[in-house]
């Protein structure tokens, strides 16, 4: 009896320190996003993602990448998301961490509770100087849900854009894809497994897997967003632990 009890303790504990965990990361998160939002409206552009190869020592770190006022392939820690059709143009998106010494923030708010990059994603020409943020029109958006088919969450009726789509599981209805709930940034914590997330040394903690948070970290446009998911192995198809904040474009 003791044993049991002892058991259901140390069990109560451990959910009680993970639940901890994740508030604190989506505080963290919280606090990202208003700084970006206000950023937007003070700067009329967003700032470019950072390096997530960058180590935390070095005077670059947390700095915009220079990707967004003039796009090219140099690799410099982000990764640029093409179009459908492999070809750059303005709705391409760029992925990298959040560039927290633009922002003003500490350096430790680049990071989750688990001490790995939380991941940002933009819509390119929202970072272009001096007004890409406000000027910005999705003239290629369809104001229609884009309903994503399991287990491989490949959209069924994709619109004509390049322009992220964030998936709600288990239903999989699209969010953002209509202009007045377009995501303007995207911020992903890849959660206590950490597949996808760059460590503080700028290294890859661990590769994508086949599950469905593998969808957050595959530096495509289509992203996964789920409650979690912790009652199966990690191997499961239905495994996901991250978690994911958006926020629409605000005039």
């Amino acid at each position: 009896m003791f044993a049991l009890l002892m058991a259901s303790l140390l069990g109560d504990a451990s959910q009680k320190r993970q639940e901890k965990t994740y508030l604190s990361t989506q505080t963290r998160m919280e606090k990202i996003a208003k700084s970006l939002q206000f950023y937007a409206q003070f700067h009329d552009y967003l700032p470019c993602p950072a390096s997530r190869e960058v180590p935390l020592n070095s005077a670059n770190f947390g700095r915009s990448s220079t990707k967004c006022q003039t796009p090219s392939v140099t690799l410099d820690g982000t990764q640029m998301i093409p179009n459908v059709v492999g070809s750059p143009d303005q709705y391409q998106l760029i992925v990298g961490m959040v560039p927290v010494r633009e922002l003003g923030l500490k350096d430790d708010d680049a990071f989750d509770s688990w001490k790995r990059r939380i991941t940002y994603i933009m819509i390119r020409s929202t970072g272009v100087y001096p007004n890409g943020y406000r000027s910005y029109s999705p003239w290629q958006m369809n104001d229609y849900p884009v309903i994503c088919k399991l287990p491989n969450n490949i959209p069924v009726n994709t619109p004509p854009s390049d322009l992220p789509v964030i998936c709600n599981a288990p239903n999989n209805i699209a969010s953002g894809t209509s202009p007045s709930n377009l995501p303007a940034f995207i911020l992903i914590s890849h959660g206590i497994d950490g597949k996808g997330a760059f460590t503080q040394a700028g290294t890859l903690f661990r590769a994508c897997a086949a599950s469905y948070d593998s969808e957050n970290c595959d530096d495509d446009k289509l992203l996964l967003l789920s409650p979690l998911v912790a009652n199966v192995a990690e191997t499961h198809a239905n495994y996901y632990h991250d978690i994911l904040l958006w926020r629409p474009i605000v005039r």
